[in-house]
């Protein structure tokens, strides 16, 4: 099976079971594609005192 297809299968996923809530809320925020963006272009200092 391609990396492609693994997402449909439904041991691919059996892990998630298993997660904590923090676990469980990694595994969606490492796959946001701005949460991926901003890793790898963190704000300024001086953006950061505004916010």
């Amino acid at each position: 099976m391609s990396e492609d297809e693994s997402w449909r299968s439904d041991a691919a996923y059996d892990y998630i079971d298993k997660l904590t809530p923090g676990d469980l809320a990694w595994e969606f925020l490492r796959r946001n594609p701005d949460y991926r963006v901003s890793g790898k272009n963190p704000p300024h200092f001086h953006d950061l005192a505004i916010w």
